[in-house]
Protein backbone atom coordinates (compact mmCIF):
# COMPACT_ATOMS: atom_id res chain seq x y z
CA UNK A 1 0.00 0.00 0.00
CA UNK A 2 1.64 3.51 -0.61
CA UNK A 3 2.84 5.67 2.73
CA UNK A 4 0.52 8.59 3.53
CA UNK A 5 2.44 11.86 4.27
CA UNK A 6 0.29 14.35 6.19
CA UNK A 7 0.94 17.66 8.07
CA UNK A 8 0.46 17.51 11.69
CA UNK A 9 -2.46 19.20 12.82
CA UNK A 10 -2.52 18.75 16.32
CA UNK A 11 -3.78 21.62 18.76
CA UNK A 12 -0.35 22.10 20.98
CA UNK A 13 -3.08 23.44 24.15
CA UNK A 14 -4.12 19.63 23.85
CA UNK A 15 -1.02 19.07 26.44
CA UNK A 16 0.06 21.01 29.13
CA UNK A 17 3.77 19.96 30.29
CA UNK A 18 4.26 21.87 33.35
CA UNK A 19 7.46 21.09 34.97
CA UNK A 20 8.09 22.19 38.51
CA UNK A 21 10.77 22.08 40.90
CA UNK A 22 9.89 21.97 44.59
CA UNK A 23 12.58 24.21 45.33
CA UNK A 24 10.71 26.95 43.37
CA UNK A 25 8.05 28.74 45.10
CA UNK A 26 4.65 27.89 43.99
CA UNK A 27 2.90 30.68 42.09
CA UNK A 28 -0.79 31.58 43.89
CA UNK A 29 -2.91 29.22 40.94
CA UNK A 30 -6.09 31.27 39.81
CA UNK A 31 -9.66 30.34 40.08
CA UNK A 32 -10.31 27.29 38.53
CA UNK A 33 -13.52 26.07 36.51
CA UNK A 34 -14.33 22.42 35.44
CA UNK A 35 -15.68 21.29 32.08
CA UNK A 36 -16.92 18.08 31.00
CA UNK A 37 -19.53 17.13 28.43
CA UNK A 38 -22.04 17.44 31.40
CA UNK A 39 -21.04 19.75 34.02
CA UNK A 40 -20.10 23.21 33.46
CA UNK A 41 -18.96 24.92 37.16
CA UNK A 42 -18.41 28.57 37.53
CA UNK A 43 -19.69 31.76 39.62
CA UNK A 44 -19.29 32.53 43.11
CA UNK A 45 -19.40 28.96 44.41
CA UNK A 46 -16.13 28.06 43.19
CA UNK A 47 -13.23 28.35 46.24
CA UNK A 48 -10.67 30.95 45.59
CA UNK A 49 -7.49 30.41 44.10
CA UNK A 50 -8.77 26.92 43.51
CA UNK A 51 -7.81 26.21 47.00
CA UNK A 52 -10.32 23.11 47.43
CA UNK A 53 -9.50 21.75 43.98
CA UNK A 54 -7.39 19.61 43.36
CA UNK A 55 -3.79 19.92 41.38
CA UNK A 56 -3.20 19.22 37.93
CA UNK A 57 -2.61 16.11 36.78
CA UNK A 58 -2.77 13.55 34.50
CA UNK A 59 -5.50 11.71 36.82
CA UNK A 60 -7.54 14.62 36.95
CA UNK A 61 -10.59 15.61 34.59
CA UNK A 62 -13.67 17.78 34.82
CA UNK A 63 -16.18 15.04 34.48
CA UNK A 64 -16.33 12.02 35.68
CA UNK A 65 -19.11 9.09 37.42
CA UNK A 66 -18.80 10.78 40.78
CA UNK A 67 -20.17 13.91 38.90
CA UNK A 68 -23.58 14.98 38.72
CA UNK A 69 -25.21 14.84 35.18
CA UNK A 70 -26.28 17.58 33.64
CA UNK A 71 -25.15 19.53 36.60
CA UNK A 72 -28.01 18.80 38.94
CA UNK A 73 -27.48 20.02 42.77
CA UNK A 74 -25.64 23.07 40.95
CA UNK A 75 -27.03 26.70 40.72
CA UNK A 76 -27.88 27.32 37.32
CA UNK A 77 -25.38 29.78 35.42
CA UNK A 78 -22.85 29.54 38.60
CA UNK A 79 -25.86 31.89 40.76
CA UNK A 80 -27.97 30.49 43.58
CA UNK A 81 -31.37 31.72 41.75
CA UNK A 82 -33.34 29.11 40.48
CA UNK A 83 -34.50 28.80 36.74
CA UNK A 84 -37.04 30.74 35.41
CA UNK A 85 -36.30 33.51 38.63
CA UNK A 86 -38.83 32.23 40.69
CA UNK A 87 -38.60 32.40 44.21
CA UNK A 88 -36.31 35.38 44.13
CA UNK A 89 -36.56 36.61 47.53
CA UNK A 90 -34.35 34.51 49.71
CA UNK A 91 -32.78 35.70 52.73
CA UNK A 92 -29.09 36.10 52.83
CA UNK A 93 -28.50 33.71 55.30
CA UNK A 94 -30.64 31.38 53.12
CA UNK A 95 -28.29 32.36 50.39
CA UNK A 96 -25.25 31.88 52.28
CA UNK A 97 -26.29 27.96 53.73
CA UNK A 98 -27.06 27.13 49.98
CA UNK A 99 -23.80 28.32 48.75
CA UNK A 100 -22.15 26.50 51.53
CA UNK A 101 -24.29 22.86 50.69
CA UNK A 102 -23.30 22.89 47.36
CA UNK A 103 -19.53 24.09 47.97
CA UNK A 104 -19.52 20.68 50.58
CA UNK A 105 -21.14 18.43 48.06
CA UNK A 106 -18.77 19.29 45.49
CA UNK A 107 -16.23 19.00 47.98
CA UNK A 108 -16.74 15.69 49.11
CA UNK A 109 -17.26 14.36 44.92
CA UNK A 110 -13.93 15.26 44.18
CA UNK A 111 -12.64 13.64 47.53
CA UNK A 112 -13.87 10.49 46.72
CA UNK A 113 -12.71 10.69 43.51
CA UNK A 114 -9.32 11.68 43.43
CA UNK A 115 -8.61 11.76 47.00
CA UNK A 116 -8.19 14.37 49.47
CA UNK A 117 -7.71 17.82 48.43
CA UNK A 118 -3.93 19.02 48.31
CA UNK A 119 -3.16 22.18 50.25
CA UNK A 120 -2.30 25.29 48.66
CA UNK A 121 0.46 25.44 46.64
CA UNK A 122 1.09 21.92 46.08
CA UNK A 123 3.09 21.19 42.85
CA UNK A 124 4.37 17.95 41.24
CA UNK A 125 8.55 17.24 42.29
CA UNK A 126 10.37 16.08 39.28
CA UNK A 127 11.21 12.41 40.10
CA UNK A 128 14.99 11.61 39.93
CA UNK A 129 16.76 9.42 37.02
CA UNK A 130 14.96 6.26 38.72
CA UNK A 131 11.98 7.62 36.84
CA UNK A 132 13.75 8.40 33.57
CA UNK A 133 15.42 5.28 33.49
CA UNK A 134 12.04 3.18 34.51
CA UNK A 135 10.77 5.46 30.92
CA UNK A 136 14.24 4.07 28.67
CA UNK A 137 14.69 0.95 30.46
CA UNK A 138 10.96 -0.65 30.08
CA UNK A 139 11.97 -0.81 26.14
CA UNK A 140 15.48 -1.72 26.76
CA UNK A 141 14.75 -5.70 26.19
CA UNK A 142 13.70 -4.94 22.74
CA UNK A 143 16.91 -2.81 21.62
CA UNK A 144 18.82 -4.90 24.04
CA UNK A 145 18.00 -8.09 21.93
CA UNK A 146 18.12 -6.83 19.13
CA UNK A 147 22.24 -5.53 19.61
CA UNK A 148 22.57 -8.76 20.93
CA UNK A 149 20.84 -11.09 18.88
CA UNK A 150 19.42 -13.02 21.57
CA UNK A 151 15.54 -13.06 22.45
CA UNK A 152 12.96 -10.78 23.19
CA UNK A 153 12.98 -12.33 26.80
CA UNK A 154 16.20 -11.24 27.70
CA UNK A 155 16.96 -8.67 30.19
CA UNK A 156 14.98 -7.10 32.67
CA UNK A 157 11.59 -8.20 31.51
CA UNK A 158 9.38 -10.42 29.35
CA UNK A 159 8.23 -8.27 26.40
CA UNK A 160 4.64 -8.75 25.73
CA UNK A 161 3.71 -11.17 23.58
CA UNK A 162 3.32 -10.69 19.61
CA UNK A 163 0.35 -9.94 17.78
CA UNK A 164 -0.61 -10.27 13.95
CA UNK A 165 0.80 -7.40 12.11
CA UNK A 166 -1.03 -4.17 12.59
CA UNK A 167 -3.59 -2.74 10.16
CA UNK A 168 -2.10 0.69 10.28
CA UNK A 169 1.22 2.33 11.75
CA UNK A 170 1.57 6.07 12.48
CA UNK A 171 4.32 7.73 12.51
CA UNK A 172 5.00 11.24 13.18
CA UNK A 173 8.17 12.49 12.05
CA UNK A 174 10.70 15.50 12.07
CA UNK A 175 12.14 16.91 8.65
CA UNK A 176 15.39 16.30 10.47
CA UNK A 177 18.63 14.78 8.68
CA UNK A 178 18.49 11.67 10.59
CA UNK A 179 18.42 7.90 9.91
CA UNK A 180 15.19 7.69 10.20
CA UNK A 181 14.13 10.54 7.44
CA UNK A 182 16.75 8.20 5.64
CA UNK A 183 14.26 5.22 5.88
CA UNK A 184 11.02 7.24 5.59
CA UNK A 185 12.55 7.91 1.87
CA UNK A 186 14.18 4.62 1.26
CA UNK A 187 10.65 2.87 2.11
CA UNK A 188 12.08 0.44 4.10
CA UNK A 189 9.22 -0.18 6.91
CA UNK A 190 6.66 -0.12 3.60
CA UNK A 191 9.08 -2.92 2.29
CA UNK A 192 9.15 -4.75 5.34
CA UNK A 193 4.99 -4.58 6.37
CA UNK A 194 3.94 -4.70 2.67
CA UNK A 195 0.27 -5.27 3.78
CA UNK A 196 0.17 -2.86 6.45
CA UNK A 197 -0.43 1.44 6.00
CA UNK A 198 2.04 3.23 6.80
CA UNK A 199 1.14 6.69 7.52
CA UNK A 200 3.29 9.33 8.25
CA UNK A 201 2.73 12.27 9.88
CA UNK A 202 4.98 15.58 9.73
CA UNK A 203 5.67 17.85 12.95
CA UNK A 204 7.42 20.96 13.29
CA UNK A 205 7.57 21.24 17.44
CA UNK A 206 7.60 18.72 19.96
CA UNK A 207 5.03 19.94 22.31
CA UNK A 208 2.89 19.23 18.82
CA UNK A 209 3.87 15.52 19.29
CA UNK A 210 3.26 15.12 23.31
CA UNK A 211 0.09 16.39 22.33
CA UNK A 212 -0.67 13.71 19.48
CA UNK A 213 0.51 10.64 22.16
CA UNK A 214 -1.75 12.65 24.90
CA UNK A 215 -4.65 11.91 22.21
CA UNK A 216 -3.93 8.39 20.92
CA UNK A 217 -3.05 9.48 17.67
CA UNK A 218 0.38 8.39 17.12
CA UNK A 219 2.30 4.76 17.18
CA UNK A 220 5.52 5.71 16.81
CA UNK A 221 7.47 9.17 17.08
CA UNK A 222 10.01 10.85 17.39
CA UNK A 223 10.80 13.99 20.12
CA UNK A 224 13.72 15.98 21.41
CA UNK A 225 15.13 16.13 24.51
CA UNK A 226 13.09 19.23 26.21
CA UNK A 227 9.73 18.06 25.29
CA UNK A 228 10.70 14.70 25.53
CA UNK A 229 11.67 15.12 29.26
CA UNK A 230 8.59 17.01 29.99
CA UNK A 231 6.68 13.97 28.52
CA UNK A 232 7.96 11.78 30.70
CA UNK A 233 7.62 13.92 34.15
CA UNK A 234 3.86 14.15 32.98
CA UNK A 235 3.32 10.48 32.44
CA UNK A 236 2.39 10.82 29.05
CA UNK A 237 1.48 7.16 27.32
CA UNK A 238 4.79 6.80 25.66
CA UNK A 239 8.82 5.13 26.39
CA UNK A 240 11.85 5.35 24.61
CA UNK A 241 12.70 3.18 22.35
CA UNK A 242 16.00 4.66 20.49
CA UNK A 243 18.22 7.41 20.22
CA UNK A 244 18.54 8.72 16.94
CA UNK A 245 21.05 11.85 17.09
CA UNK A 246 23.22 14.72 18.90
CA UNK A 247 22.63 17.29 17.91
CA UNK A 248 25.66 19.83 16.62
CA UNK A 249 25.75 22.68 14.01
CA UNK A 250 22.23 21.31 12.46
CA UNK A 251 20.34 24.07 15.33
CA UNK A 252 22.50 27.36 15.24
CA UNK A 253 21.75 31.21 16.12
CA UNK A 254 21.50 32.90 12.81
CA UNK A 255 21.29 36.39 12.27
CA UNK A 256 21.00 39.04 9.15
CA UNK A 257 23.89 40.17 8.58
CA UNK A 258 22.38 43.81 8.48
CA UNK A 259 21.20 43.24 12.01
CA UNK A 260 24.66 44.75 13.50
CA UNK A 261 24.99 42.08 15.14
CA UNK A 262 28.66 40.56 15.80
CA UNK A 263 28.33 38.01 18.51
CA UNK A 264 26.40 36.68 20.96
CA UNK A 265 26.19 39.76 23.44
CA UNK A 266 25.00 41.35 20.02
CA UNK A 267 21.66 40.37 20.34
CA UNK A 268 20.68 42.63 23.22
CA UNK A 269 18.00 44.74 22.47
CA UNK A 270 17.40 42.72 19.30
CA UNK A 271 14.52 39.96 18.31
CA UNK A 272 15.26 36.35 17.82
CA UNK A 273 12.45 33.55 17.09
CA UNK A 274 12.83 30.09 18.40
CA UNK A 275 9.73 27.50 18.61
CA UNK A 276 9.04 27.59 22.95
CA UNK A 277 9.52 24.86 24.04
CA UNK A 278 11.95 22.87 21.35
CA UNK A 279 15.64 21.60 21.69
CA UNK A 280 16.71 24.70 20.05
CA UNK A 281 14.88 27.09 22.24
CA UNK A 282 16.76 25.33 25.17
CA UNK A 283 19.72 25.73 23.56
CA UNK A 284 18.94 29.32 22.72
CA UNK A 285 18.27 30.43 26.63
CA UNK A 286 21.32 27.81 27.67
CA UNK A 287 23.73 29.92 24.88
CA UNK A 288 22.62 33.07 26.38
CA UNK A 289 23.03 31.85 30.34
CA UNK A 290 26.43 30.69 29.46
CA UNK A 291 27.06 33.98 28.50
CA UNK A 292 25.89 35.48 31.40
CA UNK A 293 22.85 37.06 29.32
CA UNK A 294 19.42 38.09 30.84
CA UNK A 295 16.17 36.77 28.29
CA UNK A 296 14.84 39.63 29.21
CA UNK A 297 17.60 41.63 27.46
CA UNK A 298 15.72 40.84 24.12
CA UNK A 299 12.70 39.62 22.66
CA UNK A 300 12.16 35.83 22.03
CA UNK A 301 9.36 35.45 19.96
CA UNK A 302 7.74 31.65 19.84
CA UNK A 303 8.16 30.89 15.79
CA UNK A 304 8.34 27.34 14.16
CA UNK A 305 10.68 26.33 11.38
CA UNK A 306 8.29 26.42 8.67
CA UNK A 307 7.15 30.11 9.72
CA UNK A 308 10.46 31.37 10.50
CA UNK A 309 11.80 32.37 6.94
CA UNK A 310 8.68 34.37 6.49
CA UNK A 311 9.32 36.72 9.56
CA UNK A 312 12.57 37.01 8.57
CA UNK A 313 11.56 38.67 5.08
CA UNK A 314 9.10 40.74 6.99
CA UNK A 315 11.43 42.12 9.09
CA UNK A 316 9.74 41.02 12.06
CA UNK A 317 13.38 39.32 13.79
CA UNK A 318 16.64 39.70 13.76
CA UNK A 319 17.89 35.95 14.36
CA UNK A 320 16.57 32.86 15.24
CA UNK A 321 17.61 29.75 16.64
CA UNK A 322 16.61 27.13 14.24
CA UNK A 323 17.16 23.58 12.53
CA UNK A 324 18.08 22.49 9.24
CA UNK A 325 16.55 22.83 6.86
CA UNK A 326 15.06 26.09 7.95
CA UNK A 327 18.79 27.57 8.88
CA UNK A 328 20.08 26.81 5.75
CA UNK A 329 17.46 29.17 4.02
CA UNK A 330 18.13 31.83 6.42
CA UNK A 331 21.72 31.57 5.73
CA UNK A 332 20.92 31.43 1.92
CA UNK A 333 18.86 34.71 2.55
CA UNK A 334 21.82 37.27 3.67
CA UNK A 335 22.28 35.20 7.07
CA UNK A 336 25.26 34.16 9.23
CA UNK A 337 25.79 31.78 12.22
CA UNK A 338 27.32 33.22 15.18
CA UNK A 339 26.68 29.92 17.45
CA UNK A 340 25.47 26.45 17.44
CA UNK A 341 24.27 23.59 19.69
CA UNK A 342 27.83 21.52 19.11
CA UNK A 343 29.50 24.97 21.28
CA UNK A 344 26.40 24.52 23.53
CA UNK A 345 26.62 21.68 23.96
CA UNK A 346 30.03 21.58 24.71
CA UNK A 347 29.57 23.75 27.84
CA UNK A 348 26.96 21.20 29.03
CA UNK A 349 23.77 22.33 27.04
CA UNK A 350 23.34 18.73 25.25
CA UNK A 351 20.93 18.66 23.02
CA UNK A 352 19.12 15.41 21.25
CA UNK A 353 16.35 13.35 19.45
CA UNK A 354 14.88 10.09 20.83
CA UNK A 355 12.44 8.12 19.71
CA UNK A 356 9.19 6.91 21.58
CA UNK A 357 6.47 4.32 21.49
CA UNK A 358 3.21 4.60 22.76
CA UNK A 359 2.48 2.04 25.12
CA UNK A 360 -0.44 0.48 24.04
CA UNK A 361 1.26 -0.14 20.53
CA UNK A 362 4.50 -1.55 22.81
CA UNK A 363 2.18 -4.02 23.88
CA UNK A 364 0.36 -5.30 21.39
CA UNK A 365 2.90 -5.32 18.44
CA UNK A 366 6.63 -5.18 19.91
CA UNK A 367 7.50 -7.63 17.08
CA UNK A 368 7.21 -4.46 14.90
CA UNK A 369 9.17 -2.43 17.65
CA UNK A 370 12.12 -4.36 17.44
CA UNK A 371 12.08 -4.59 13.13
CA UNK A 372 11.34 -0.70 13.26
CA UNK A 373 14.48 -0.61 15.48
CA UNK A 374 16.37 -2.90 12.88
CA UNK A 375 15.70 -0.61 9.96
CA UNK A 376 16.33 2.35 11.29
CA UNK A 377 20.29 0.90 12.30
CA UNK A 378 20.23 -0.07 8.64
CA UNK A 379 19.34 3.52 7.60
CA UNK A 380 21.49 5.33 9.89
CA UNK A 381 23.93 3.50 8.79
CA UNK A 382 23.33 4.54 5.06
CA UNK A 383 23.15 8.10 6.18
CA UNK A 384 26.84 7.89 7.80
CA UNK A 385 27.90 6.18 3.91
CA UNK A 386 26.50 8.92 2.43
CA UNK A 387 25.86 7.34 -0.54
CA UNK A 388 24.90 9.52 -3.81
CA UNK A 389 21.67 7.62 -4.22
CA UNK A 390 20.89 8.17 -0.36
CA UNK A 391 22.44 11.82 -0.25
CA UNK A 392 19.78 12.61 -3.12
CA UNK A 393 17.00 10.91 -0.86
CA UNK A 394 17.81 12.78 1.79
CA UNK A 395 17.72 15.88 -0.67
CA UNK A 396 14.59 15.01 -1.60
CA UNK A 397 13.06 15.01 1.89
CA UNK A 398 14.88 17.79 2.97
CA UNK A 399 13.81 20.40 0.14
CA UNK A 400 17.48 21.01 0.10
CA UNK A 401 20.24 20.97 -3.13
CA UNK A 402 22.50 17.60 -2.98
CA UNK A 403 25.49 20.11 -2.11
CA UNK A 404 23.38 21.61 0.71
CA UNK A 405 22.39 18.17 2.02
CA UNK A 406 26.25 16.76 2.36
CA UNK A 407 27.24 19.69 4.11
CA UNK A 408 24.14 19.51 6.30
CA UNK A 409 25.17 15.93 7.35
CA UNK A 410 28.30 16.74 8.52
CA UNK A 411 25.85 19.22 11.54
CA UNK A 412 24.43 16.24 13.36
CA UNK A 413 26.15 12.93 15.08
CA UNK A 414 23.66 10.25 14.42
CA UNK A 415 23.70 7.00 16.62
CA UNK A 416 23.37 3.18 14.81
CA UNK A 417 22.25 0.91 17.69
CA UNK A 418 25.73 -0.10 18.51
CA UNK A 419 26.95 3.83 19.12
CA UNK A 420 24.02 3.83 21.81
CA UNK A 421 25.14 0.87 24.23
CA UNK A 422 27.94 3.59 24.80
CA UNK A 423 27.43 4.44 28.70
CA UNK A 424 27.27 7.88 27.47
CA UNK A 425 23.72 7.40 25.72
CA UNK A 426 21.18 4.63 26.41
CA UNK A 427 23.40 1.75 27.72
CA UNK A 428 23.09 -1.52 27.85
CA UNK A 429 19.51 -3.42 29.89
CA UNK A 430 22.08 -4.56 32.56
CA UNK A 431 23.80 -0.90 32.25
CA UNK A 432 21.47 1.83 31.62
CA UNK A 433 23.43 4.85 30.38
CA UNK A 434 23.33 8.91 31.19
CA UNK A 435 20.03 9.65 28.86
CA UNK A 436 18.11 9.21 32.07
CA UNK A 437 20.43 12.01 33.71
CA UNK A 438 20.51 14.01 30.93
CA UNK A 439 16.45 13.91 30.61
CA UNK A 440 16.35 14.62 34.11
CA UNK A 441 19.06 17.54 33.94
CA UNK A 442 16.94 19.01 31.18
CA UNK A 443 13.97 18.73 33.07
Amino acid sequence: MPENDTEGGYDEAAVTCKITHDTVPPPEPAAKALHGPNLTVSGTDLPAKGTDLPADGPNLTGSGPDLPADGADLPANGTDLPANGTDRHFHPRRLRARRQRSKSMRRQRLTETHGASPSRGHQPVIAGPAAFTAGIASVLPILGAFLMGSALLLALHAAPAAAADPAEIRIGYFQSPNGELLAKGQGLLQKRFPNTKISYIKFDVGRDVNAAFAGGSLDIGIIGTPPGAAGLVNNLPYKIYYLHDIIGESEALVVKESSGIADIQGVKGKTVASPFGSTSHFSLLAALKQNGIDPKELKILDITGQEVHAAWTRGDIDGAYIWQPAQAVLVADGGRVITNSREVAAKGGITGEFGIVSDKFYAEHPDVVKAYIEILDRATKDYKAASPENVAILARELGLTEDETRNVLTQIIVLDAADQKDPKYLGTTSNPGALAQLLKDTA
